[in-house]
């Protein structure tokens, strides 16, 4: 356990997290991360080059981040986040501070680890996008629960509604 502590301390003087958001420290962003390299050893199993190539963080407003992931403008009202190549993109008006919004940096850096360790290859066929969305929603749920936040972790195992694949 000392040795974990240790390690984690070394990983986080060595990893930076950039983030254009000043709602989201650079401090809270890194922890976040190395949280979830941390949660997510089923999904890389243990590639630590992953860990030192951490995404890059953008704040945007709803229309944009309509834009990123290439909806309608107008049709985002509950997109709060999401994942594109090396970069996790957030809607600028959460609040960092609240357990849940920090969860959703969490949700879309498991999406950034999936994506580093499988690529863009099979991302769009519908069965893989179930099965990575829930595994992003396991490990959300599973911190929420841990934090105490056991209404929100309930809220995010509920609200996942698969697509329906032929």
């Amino acid at each position: 356990m000392r040795l974990t502590r240790i390690a984690l301390a070394a990983i986080l003087s060595l990893c930076s997290v950039v983030t254009t958001a000043t709602d989201l420290s650079p401090d809270q962003a890194q922890s976040i991360w190395v949280l979830a390299w941390g949660q997510s050893h089923f999904i890389h199993k243990g590639d630590s080059t992953i860990l030192f190539r951490p995404p890059v963080i953008h704040l945007m407003t709803e229309d944009q981040l309509c834009d990123v992931t290439e909806r309608p403008i107008g049709t985002c009202a509950n997109l709060k986040g999401a994942q594109r190549d090396t970069g996790v993109y957030l809607l600028r008006s959460l609040d960092f501070q609240n357990r849940y919004n920090a969860s959703i940096v969490l949700h879309e850096m498991i999406h950034y680890i999936q994506y580093m360790t499988h690529g863009e290859a099979n991302a769009r066929d519908c069965a893989e996008k179930n099965r990575r969305e829930r595994q992003a929603r396991v490990v959300q749920a599973n911190v929420l629960e841990k934090v105490g936040a056991l209404r929100e972790a309930r809220m995010v195992q509920r609200t996942f509604n698969p697509a329906r694949c032929s």
